[in-house]
């Protein structure tokens, strides 16, 4: 349903013009939206009170008011292209002096009530206005995850995420219309089902969507391949940026990776728990690269490491690391790839053996 006739019917719903139907649909909408249910409660109460004359200076706060409360991104909306709200005020305190009508009392709350119901849902306009809204569409946390830590979060939905060392979750602190989140690093989402409102999930050049189900996302930046594992439910997985590209849905038991720039591969039968390991400190590389292997050290055990031999890098190696002393995971490394490696602090230094053939 188009926004606008959703808040007619809200209109008539708070004036008891409305009918059976929209009475029920309202309140479908409230159990649903805990702050639509809240943002009605506070209509009614405007559109009950009694008439009471209002001064302009007071107007003059509440415009403040809103102001305060609005934040803007600088980075997303340019200063240049947020709303004067000087020339709201100046105009309320022109041409209201004092207010003695109820319904323009009303009509003043209402927009103060619903300019930041709107705008903390993530719309481009008002459902009145038909030019667009400067604001920007979605206000977004980071949740940066230390080296060395793991964090688990439960969004406003009640979808719980963990996320492993050195991950980026992007996230609305309440999500309006919509559901979607950008990661960067590994996380396992178990998602709330909610058949209106598709999870999305951004993760590098990869997009993910599901209505509800449990599955593991890796997508680091050193590796230009995106990994999808389906715990339970089911998954699509596609390029982020192009719609006509090829869309694979990967079922409970399977996996699928997607390259930077191609088709997501055929989903394949894999043992789900291998992948779900790093939650319980453990972690399987399989044909991985020296690169990739160390990016996950230093995420969990918080170094730094210096290769003085950058083909090195490049060897491929299948492991099973277990997190437990760091020397023994070096020791571990040092004998997979025939280097040498000597630890100095929190710094970590990788050469390749000298060949002993004469």
């Amino acid at each position: 349903m188009h926004n606008n006739e959703k808040w007619k019917i809200i209109t008539r719903f708070l004036s008891n013009e409305c009918t059976d139907e929209e009475r029920k649909q309202v309140s479908e909408w409230m159990a649903k939206d805990p702050e639509l249910r809240k943002t009605i409660a506070d209509l009614k109460q405007v559109w009950n009170i009694k008439e009471t004359p209002i001064p302009a200076d007071s107007l003059d706060r509440v415009w403040h008011s809103i102001r305060n409360q609005i934040e803007f991104d600088p980075v997303d909306t340019p200063r240049k292209e947020q709303p004067d709200y000087s020339k709201i005020i100046h105009w309320s305190k022109r041409y209201y002096g004092y207010v003695t009508k109820v319904y323009k009392y009303a009509a003043v709350f209402l927009l103060i009530i619903l300019s930041s119901y709107f705008l903390s849902h993530g719309f481009t306009k008002f459902p009145w206005d038909s030019s667009p809204f400067t604001a920007k569409q979605e206000q977004y946390k980071t949740l940066t995850v230390e080296n060395g830590q793991r964090i688990k979060i439960t969004l406003s939905d009640g979808t719980r995420i963990s996320l492993d060392s050195g991950s980026e979750l992007k996230y609305p602190p309440t999500f309006g219309e919509s559901r979607k989140v950008y990661l960067s690093g590994e996380a396992f989402f178990d998602v709330v089902h909610d058949p209106d409102r598709p999870f999305q999930v951004i993760a590098n050049h990869a997009r993910i969507q599901v209505l509800g189900t449990k599955f593991n996302i890796r997508a680091w930046q050193e590796n230009p391949t995106v990994s999808v594992v389906v715990a339970d439910g089911k998954v699509s997985l596609r390029q982020k940026d192009v719609e006509d590209k090829k869309t694979v849905i990967i079922r409970r038991g399977n996996k699928s990776e997607l390259p930077r720039g191609k088709e997501p591969s055929m989903p394949v039968t894999v043992e789900v728990d291998q992948y779900l390991g790093w939650m319980k400190n453990e972690i399987r590389f399989k044909n991985a690269s020296v690169n990739e292997v160390l990016a996950q050290l230093q995420r969990w055990y918080d170094f730094k490491y210096q290769v003085h031999d950058s083909l090195v890098l490049n060897q491929r190696v299948s492991v099973h690391i277990k997190k437990t002393n760091v020397d023994d995971v070096l020791q571990l490394i040092s004998i997979i790839t025939n280097t040498d490696i000597k630890k100095h602090g929190e710094k970590i230094s990788i050469r390749q053996k000298i060949s002993n053939n004469s």
